[in-house]
């Protein structure tokens, strides 16, 4: 199994959901099923799956999950394999799903449980046919990326004006400020939040220029404890994270100084630990999702070094998937990003250059994050990787991600 978790944003660049996006196995793999093997198991919702392991404390109260069923797994008793609140679900049909009278009614019935439903793949000629369905819709989604979907948009609203209207697909942000800035569209989805950065708009903060000093610091083979925590102690942010972190440890005492507190953590989790919190305050006046993708990033291209024979590069690894978006972060073109921090040239190769040796990793990590199934199963195959230690590797680096910020 293969699984991502794609960002929805609402207009103000804030998360609202995740989309999952699943394949059961790797189809260069079982051929067979890109023909009617493909509803083999079609009652298993893989979503669900996902979800369950999870667990709901992995998002945010005010987020819910967009997961994927179709005209089997329909009919699966979802109430009762789902751990998920109903309240939190939206469950995305397709055409497939035909106005009849046995979809309308179960719809009905799993509607009336709380769970909320999206339209997926119906086009503007669809709307008529299958009204009785759209009609039972709280979400739509639309690609921006097919023709005439701002006329498709506007036929909605006079349609069904209580549809809130998802657009997917969006690669870059004038194309998001497009659609944002209408009041027909709700919801977003699509690499745009990721596009590198190539010209600045502004200076880097004071505070910024301190934390990017304090990771340069932390990065070095042997750095000094103490040293680190003096420059720790000028951030009350840091600060208070810090001693949270050591207090943890500390179990029967309280640790209220700053360097004793860099004592507990020692050389090893103290880099650790640095790298992880100022990403996040990096991110602190930037959309959620940077440090989000940011550190899953660093965590899973960790995670997966051994399989591409690169396991001796883990700690580079993670650097690169941890400052893979910084240019984004800083609002500042990626020279310059490299310009205040000190990294290896295999980083700088693959993140200014798109070569050297960290590259296949870093394509594998990007084509992952997007859900580019057929990139993954054709590097897997190649590589005779399974399925399911990529899968495994991703959920480590989601628990990872839920425990750093608890």
């Amino acid at each position: 199994m293969l699984a991502s978790l794609i960002p929805v944003f609402d207009s103000n660049m804030m998360v609202r959901a995740y989309a999952v996006e699943t394949q059961r196995e790797n189809e260069l793999r079982n051929i067979s099923l890109k023909g009617t093997g493909e509803l083999d198991a079609a009652s298993n919702i893989l979503g669900i799956e996902l979800v369950n392991i999870l667990g709901s404390e992995a998002f945010k109260s005010s987020q819910k999950v967009f997961i994927k069923i179709n005209n089997v797994s329909v009919f699966t008793e979802i109430e009762k394999i789902c751990k998920f609140p109903a309240q939190k679900m939206v469950l995305v049909i397709d055409p497939a799903i035909k106005p009849e009278s046995r979809y309308i009614e179960r719809i009905e019935e799993l509607g009336n449980l709380g769970y909320r439903f999206a339209a997926s793949g119906f086009s503007k000629h669809d709307l008529d046919v299958y009204a009785d369905i759209i009609s039972l819709m709280d979400y739509i989604i639309i690609d921006s990326t097919e023709k005439g979907t701002g006329s498709f948009s506007g036929v909605l609203d006079k349609k069904y004006p209580n549809l809130r209207v998802l657009v997917a697909g969006i690669k870059d942000r004038e194309t998001f400020d497009r659609y944002s800035r209408t009041e027909i569209c709700d919801f977003f989805m699509g690499p745009f939040f990721t596009v590198p950065i190539e010209k600045g708009k502004k200076k880097i903060e004071p505070v910024k220029i301190t934390y990017l000093e304090l990771i340069n610091y932390v990065n070095k083979p042997d750095f000094d404890i103490q040293g680190a925590a003096d420059v720790i102690s000028h951030d009350p942010a840091l600060v208070i994270s810090l001693l949270k972190a050591a207090n943890v440890r500390a179990r029967n005492s309280q640790i209220t100084s700053v360097r004793n507190a860099a004592a507990m953590l020692g050389q090893k989790d103290l880099r650790a630990w640095v790298r992880t919190t100022v990403t996040k305050e990096l991110c602190s006046d930037r959309p959620s999702e940077l440090a989000r993708i940011s550190l899953l990033r660093a965590k899973f291209a960790e995670n997966i070094a051994p399989l591409f024979e690169l396991g001796a590069l883990k700690d580079e690894l993670f650097l690169m998937g941890l400052f893979s978006v910084m240019d984004i972060i800083l609002e500042i073109p990626m020279k310059e990003v490299f310009e205040k921090l000190k990294v290896s040239d295999d980083i700088k190769d693959v993140l200014l250059n798109h070569s050297g040796k960290l590259l296949e990793i870093y394509d594998f990590m990007i084509a992952y994050e997007k859900a580019d199934f057929p990139f993954v199963d054709k590097e897997l195959l190649v590589r005779d990787i399974e399925d399911d230690t990529i899968y495994e590797a991703f959920l480590d680096a989601l628990r990872w991600f839920a425990s750093v910020y608890e």
